[in-house]
């Protein structure tokens, strides 16, 4: 068990090794697709993957965390093997539709397994560079398709079809967890939701300032680096920038030990504060940048942070399942936030920036009344 987390890095920086990631977009549209049919079938694959959601956490309850993972990590392969030869809407439809059951059926069991396999302790720091890994990983892929690929996108696809070929292989290596597991039924699971309610303000405050931090930094940094007059030719490189600072997840455990989690979440909070005060009226190049790298940043620190405050909250051994609870709260919470600043967009940048502010300061006061419920009950 002690050897898997080393095996989830693995895992995760194979998984973040997505070739054709830089051009996915163009890749479709190549293979014939038009804008509004990829636009349909991301909204099928995302109501696809809430829906699908609950079932298999409890589904990896009940029969093994690894057994979910092994299938799931096999469908991956498939679902790339797919997208290599897709060539029509219906093989995009349905490779997406099967990207949907992987997703929702790793989710929840991945970090389940990997919360069983360490030390209470160890939470921050684990999760860190389990999301570090998968950081670099994109990085990796973002230099190699920049060298090896740009002229041969199926070749990129190619490549990612042999990264996800070795991560279910080396799903084998997972150890599973030997705990007694609780026979709840899925109602049963709702009601150990139930007891601890109060949880729903840290996931409605986490899904606002992670969606919030999201949607800023990957679909509103071009148009921030238009608004003061970035020439296209350095996005690329401000990209990779910004990758690296995502990598700081890594040093998550080390900031828990030296500020302590509520001190270190209201420092991401206020920092993050900073950073959008600092987009909605800097004019500067440079400002900008630091700006979305900050941005990058917190969420980058809080992440792990987040994935160490829902594991401590569950009080059930039937751990995917409570996750998975929680992963369907705040995918409809996020799949609502980006119409909202959409809609803000359509009047002015400026109005993205001043949502994000108002989403932050919402995220702050809900987190502080769910750390002031905690510390009553204690």
């Amino acid at each position: 068990m002690k050897y898997n987390k080393y095996v989830f890095y693995v895992l995760a920086f194979l998984q973040g090794l997505v070739f054709y990631s830089a051009v996915a977009m163009l890749y479709r549209l190549e293979r014939g697709l038009s804008a509004s049919q990829i636009g349909i079938i991301e909204g099928i694959h995302t109501i696809l993957m809430v829906v699908l959601e609950v079932p298999w956490g409890y589904l990896g309850d009940r029969i093994g965390y690894k057994k979910i993972l092994l299938l799931c990590n096999l469908l991956f392969f498939i679902s790339k093997l797919m997208f290599w030869q897709a060539n029509s809407f219906f093989d995009f439809l349905a490779e997406r539709l099967l990207l949907s059951v992987v997703i929702s059926g790793i989710s929840g069991c991945d970090i389940a397994l990997l919360d069983n396999s360490i030390k209470p302790q160890e939470r921050a720091r684990v999760f860190g560079v389990y999301r570090m890994v998968d950081a670099f990983g994109c990085i990796c892929s973002g230099l190699a398709f920049t060298l090896f690929f740009k002229e041969n996108y199926e070749m990129a696809a190619f490549a990612t079809v042999i990264a996800y070929l070795l991560a279910f292989l080396i799903t084998f290596l997972l150890k599973d967890c030997e705990s007694k597991r609780e026979k709840l039924s899925m109602y049963g699971v709702y009601k150990a939701f139930m007891k601890q309610k109060h949880i729903l303000l840290l996931l409605i405050a986490s899904a606002l300032f992670m969606e919030t931090m999201h949607t800023i930094t990957v679909f509103y940094a071009q148009l921030q680096y238009e608004r003061v007059h970035i020439t296209m030719q350095y996005f690329g490189i401000l990209y990779i920038i910004l990758q690296f600072f995502a990598m700081m997840s890594g040093w998550s455990g080390k900031f828990v030990k030296g500020f302590g989690k509520k001190k270190l979440t209201l420092l991401l909070f206020f920092i993050a504060t900073i950073g959008c005060l600092l987009l909605l009226v800097t004019t500067s190049a440079v400002v900008s940048v630091l700006s979305l790298a900050l941005l990058v940043l917190c969420n980058s620190l809080y992440l792990p942070l987040f994935d160490v405050y829902e594991n401590e909250s569950i009080g059930i051994t039937m751990r995917a399942s409570m996750l998975s609870f929680y992963a369907v709260i705040m995918n409809g919470i996020s799949a609502i936030l980006p119409t909202c600043f959409g809609l803000a967009a359509d009047i002015s940048l400026s109005f993205v920036y001043l949502l994000g502010l108002i989403f932050i300061i919402i995220a702050i006061g809900l987190f502080l009344f769910w750390q002031y419920i905690c510390e009553r009950k204690v």
